[in-house]
């Protein structure tokens, strides 16, 4: 028995391929495939790219969706766009969350939190299921990397109009959003015809750059989004008695010892603040091996 295990999120797709003793055989990395950026046929289109490194139809697929939640509409979507994809397959669908909570403290009772393009907190005591947070990104996702970046284009917005003195985060914006005006960036903003979520997104990295430089907007930026993640996970350890595991993963908490170090920080006592374990898509592989022998 194999297991394919894909990670979908809402910056792009990655899928592993396992053995049966949970060995990385093979993986590949596609667009994203979320239902709620992309139509119907081209996130099918990019699910069956995944399949490209599966030899074996005798192949367990565990998909962690990014929106996989409470919202029963968009569940619907995400087993719509499944069934298509994946019909001669046999296949489990979880929210990316729980992908990342199995794979980071190796299928033991904790705290999680998933701060990247999105933010979202899970925990797990006795297989009872907790969340906090990730109600996305118009509503909330604080502290993700979205958030962090739009949080910058406001300040960029008062440096226009000279509420804020402009400083090297202005330069950085024209830069990186290609701006032939200041003003091109209402434009860019409300374009319809591309991914602004991950376009937004991805402008985070430059966010962090400029903090690490000193540019006191983006650092107070930075400070605040630990604020809100760790938040996420003290309200957690609210539901466990004893002293608790909490990690966290996504491109946010991977952009260094700085970040990571923020939020661990502002952790109340008993919460114990450890790197992941194993690699979000591992998660895939224990929840369809599980699957599959109980």
């Amino acid at each position: 028995m194999k297991y394919l295990s894909l990670d979908v999120g809402g910056s792009k797709t990655s899928a592993v391929l396992y053995d049966e003793n949970g060995i990385a055989l093979n993986k590949i990395i596609t667009k994203s495939a979320h239902v709620l950026q992309n139509d119907r046929e081209v996130v099918i289109e990019r699910l069956k790219e995944t399949l490209q490194i599966v030899d074996d139809k005798n192949t367990t697929i565990v998909l962690g969706y990014a929106g996989y939640g409470k919202d029963v509409s968009v569940r619907r979507k995400i087993e719509d766009v499944c069934n298509e994809a994946f019909n001669e397959y046999k296949f489990y669908i979880v929210s990316d969350a729980m992908l990342g909570l199995k794979s980071s403290l190796n299928g033991q009772d904790g705290i999680m939190v998933i701060v990247g393009t999105g933010s979202i907190g899970l925990a797990i005591k006795d297989n009872e299921q907790f969340r906090c947070g990730g109600f996305g990104f118009k509503l909330e996702d604080e502290g993700s990397g979205y958030w962090i970046a739009h949080e910058s284009l406001k300040v960029f917005c008062k440096m226009i109009d000279g509420r804020l003195e402009k400083t090297i985060l202005y330069d950085e914006v024209i830069k990186f959003f290609n701006l032939e005006n200041e003003y091109d960036i209402i434009g860019v903003i409300h374009n319809k015809d591309i991914d602004v979520r991950g376009l937004v997104s991805s402008f985070c990295k430059v966010v962090f750059k400029l903090s690490k430089e000193g540019e006191i907007n983006c650092q107070r930026i930075i400070e605040e989004a630990s604020i809100h993640i760790s938040l996420l996970i003290n309200t957690l350890a609210c539901r466990f008695e004893k002293p608790v595991l909490a990690t966290g993963i996504g491109s946010v908490i991977e952009h260094g010892e700085g970040f990571f170090n923020l939020v661990k920080n502002r952790l109340n006592n008993g919460i114990t603040w450890i790197k992941p374990i194993k690699e979000i898509e591992y998660g895939g592989y224990l929840i369809g091996k599980n699957k599959d022998t109980n």
